[in-house]
């Protein structure tokens, strides 16, 4: 019967309220006898076991267990954080954390315990805590391959990202993404000998993702997990070579985005202004604060100028939903890399459809319609102007449309939405101040063409026809024209 106490072990029901990170009260919130079943006084219903199952992100099987499972607590893979202090974490990211565990174990089982990649930079490159940054920050460069002007030349902020992601997938890092529900965490890393991860809160920046990449990779380097925190003030209360390992990976992170010698040549002649910082910004793709901190930290600009810009940029920054196409979420999440593994050991009939999805966190009947997005090779780009921009700001209210929101944020997040600089310019000509606000916060989804756009473009103004779009008054006396093709 459906209402039948199901005599279950009551530690097994311990552990797995401890394990998941609730109190006994917490956990009573959503069972009112909880602590009854853990004395062993009562029993739990079946579906009050689906429900436990559920919140505590265990498989219902494991309730029937007669002792808790032998399985390591996560907190083992970051030894060097203080108890009090990883009890701090935030549950759902200690669920991420395990996610990530169970990644590891996917890549070791797709992979046969081999990582794929040909060379593993874990293993080729050491490091020491007396390391030099600026040595240590070259060495890796050019281990990754990648040089100051490819990453000049990358579009977007979104388009650095990506190839970032995939040249350390090349150098046998596989990178994952989430959304964390939580914007203190930035991300995390596990490390292993063979299959080395990071993780990286989807709804932050992305320039806050790239910066995550390298703090994490720093950490992999020198052979810790470890975890990313906006304003870490964890630091303080860990043991002396573990605050300096911290500190390290944020510098190390810092300098290898940006050089110093780099930075040098870049500034040479600029004010240390917002403008410039934004300029620099876009250029080295780091976020406004991170160049103007390098500014305070110059002596160039006083305290009081950077608090403000940073306080007043935070406030314009709007964090992604949770909405969107779930498929090109997925494949976000997974990465192309990972997906690949698990399609081409699915189609050399080493994994069934079941074990596939299970690779994927999909549903088997999910499985066809991911692959048939994932043959894609990219997402549905489209292309804005200043209308549609100005009449959804005008128009629809966040309150009022939040699942409209959530899924424009998102497609601004993934990179699916882009525009021009002369639709920048005039947005900063008109009145809507949420809508300047929004496009100083977005500015790299403005973007000028390549000589191969140019060139296409040419092509349409060749015909006499388009070249009517652009007004008579505006030839005689000039003006901005934000067609998206300008």
């Amino acid at each position: 019967m459906p209402r039948e106490q199901i005599p279950v072990t009551s530690s097994v029901i311990t552990w797995a309220r401890k394990r998941a990170g609730f109190s006994v009260e917490e956990a009573a919130e959503k069972f009112s006898k909880i602590a009854a079943w853990e004395a062993g006084e009562a029993f739990p219903t079946y579906p009050q076991i689906e429900r436990l199952a559920d919140t505590f992100k265990l498989p219902i099987a494991v309730f029937f267990f007669p002792e808790p499972p032998d399985l390591p607590p996560i907190s083992e893979s970051f030894r060097t954080l203080p108890a009090e202090e990883f009890e701090q974490i935030p549950r759902r990211v200690k669920f991420l954390l395990r996610k990530a565990q169970a990644q590891q174990l996917n890549l070791s089982e797709l992979c046969q315990g081999q990582n794929p990649a040909e060379r593993l930079i874990t293993r080729d490159l050491e490091f020491t805590v007396n390391v030099q940054l600026e040595e240590m920050a070259r060495e890796v460069r050019d281990y990754i391959g990648i040089s100051l002007e490819e990453q000049y030349a990358w579009g977007t902020n979104d388009d650095a990202f990506k190839n970032w992601r995939l040249a350390l997938s090349d150098v046998g890092v596989f990178v994952f993404k989430d959304a964390f529900r939580v914007p203190e965490y930035s991300g995390f890393c596990l490390y292993d000998e063979v299959f080395p991860i990071i993780y990286v809160n989807n709804s932050a920046a992305k320039t806050r993702q790239i910066f995550t990449l390298f703090h994490e990779l720093a950490h992999l380097l020198f052979h810790t997990s470890g975890i990313d925190t906006i304003g870490d003030k964890y630091i303080p209360a860990l043991p002396a070579l573990a605050r300096r390992i911290e500190v390290l990976c944020n510098r190390f992170a810092a300098q290898f985005l940006v050089p110093e010698a780099a930075f040098r040549d870049a500034i040479a002649g600029l004010d240390r202004s917002e403008a410039t910082a934004e300029l620099l910004a876009a250029r080295f793709h780091v976020s406004r604060e991170f160049i103007y901190r390098k500014f305070l930290d110059q002596g160039k600009i006083s305290q009081e100028a950077y608090f403000e810009a940073a306080d007043r940029w935070a406030k314009q920054r709007v964090s992604g939903g949770s909405g969107g196409d779930p498929y090109w979420t997925k494949i976000a999440y997974l990465g192309r890399e990972y997906i690949q593994l698990a399609l081409s050991q699915y189609h050399q009939n080493r994994i069934d459809q079941r074990q596939l999805a299970e690779y994927l966190n999909s549903k088997p009947r999910h499985v066809a319609t991911l692959e048939e997005y994932f043959s894609r090779g990219g997402h549905m780009t489209y292309v804005f102007d200043n209308s549609p921009l100005s009449t959804l700001f005008r128009n629809y209210y966040r309150r009022r449309f939040p699942t409209l929101w959530q899924n424009f944020d998102d497609l601004v997040d993934n990179g699916d939405i882009v525009s021009t600089r002369e639709v920048r310019h005039e947005i900063e000509d008109g009145p809507d101040e949420s809508l300047r606000d929004w496009a100083v916060q977005n500015s790299e989804l403005f973007t000028v063409p390549n000589a191969e756009e140019g060139a296409f473009v040419a092509q349409i103004y060749a015909v006499r026809h388009f070249q009517q779009n652009i007004e008579r008054q505006k030839m005689l006396k000039g003006g901005r024209i934000a067609d998206p093709s300008s």
